[in-house]
């Protein structure tokens, strides 16, 4: 058995998932398999994949029908088999001493989460750290972090202990592909005790630029009714009135992002237009465009978002690499 299970969801990433592939084959820790879930990839993801097996035998390939990230997630760790276990996006890659690193904290510390910082690459040349320092330990404490945007919600900078996931049934959402991995996250630490610490390093790149994953991105509608969606399951399991109160403002900054119309925009939470206060770690422009869109100028408020993505992004960008 290894020592750590690493699960990538895979689909039509042959542009990149070799990069992906090579850094963790690249690893100074080497007790590792390497789960590759090919989520029905119609380009040649799928011979890259089988190519790499071929290679080395860590590698274990798994097709499966086209059912979204979540499912992928899911149908590798359940064939995952190791005492941890960690994922990563096929678009982005890893620092060659992550595995080591993460592997050694928590078996010094007996951890079931480790938490460690991560780079945003926004170019080939740019990168930034973003630090992932909880404000406390304790299960509550970091799912506050979570839910406030203190911490990312993603399950890739985190190494997990396999074992307390399986004997608690912690399962990904099968029907979600927009935050099912802070529905995972949340439903993981309230499942009982947990010991989670933070290892301030970056290892992990996030890649915002290969697949489009950057500000301009605009949501679709689904992405919108899928935070609903745990929305519900986070209100049933918690009675913090602040964090149900962020989720709500979250909800709302979600469909000013998204292409819902403007109907469903002003129904969502129309207890908080008047009080809602989008606090400074959400970007300046989208605070500006939220604030016109509550006073009834929701076209007018996704217009000045449009005209700064089209404008000055491009300009901030090229002065970047000068």
């Amino acid at each position: 058995m290894s020592k750590i299970s690493i699960v990538i969801p895979v689909f039509n990433a042959s542009l990149y998932i070799s990069r992906c592939i090579e850094s963790f084959l690249n690893q100074t820790f080497k007790d590792f398999e390497l789960i590759l879930v090919n989520d029905g990839s119609t380009d040649c993801t799928n011979e890259i994949l089988y190519n790499y097996s071929k290679l080395d035998a860590r590698i274990t390939v798994i097709d499966k029908e086209n059912k979204g990230v979540s499912a992928a997630r899911q149908t590798g760790l359940e064939i995952a088999n190791s005492k941890y276990l960690i994922f990563a996006d096929s678009d982005d890659w890893v620092e060659p001493c992550m595995l080591d690193s993460l592997y050694k904290k928590a078996e010094n510390e007996n951890l079931d989460i480790v938490i460690c910082d991560f780079y945003i690459d926004a170019s080939k040349t740019s990168k930034r750290i973003v630090h992932q320092r909880p404000s406390g330990l304790s299960p509550h404490t970091i799912i506050k972090d979570l839910i406030t945007g203190r911490l990312h919600g993603a399950t890739w900078n985190k190494l997990y202990n396999r074992n307390i996931i399986i004997n608690r049934n912690i399962k990904f959402p099968q029907d979600l592909n927009y935050c099912e991995d802070l529905w995972f996250n949340c439903e993981l630490l309230l499942s009982g005790d947990i010991m989670v610490s933070y290892l301030s390093e970056p290892f992990y790149h996030y890649d915002h630029y290969s697949n489009d994953n950057g500000l301009s991105r605009r949501l679709k509608e689904e992405s919108l009714n899928d935070y609903l969606k745990f929305f519900g399951f986070i209100s049933n399991r918690i009675s913090d009135d602040y964090l149900l109160s962020k989720i709500k403002e979250n909800a709302k900054l979600l469909a000013f992002r998204s292409d819902c119309d403007s109907k469903k925009y002003y129904s969502i939470f129309p207890e908080i237009n008047n009080s809602i206060k989008f606090t400074s770690d959400i970007p300046m422009i989208y605070r500006c465009g939220n604030k016109l869109a509550l006073k009834g100028h929701l076209k007018l408020g996704r217009k000045l978002v449009s005209l700064y993505v089209k404008y000055y992004l491009p300009v901030a960008r090229f002065i970047n690499r000068l």
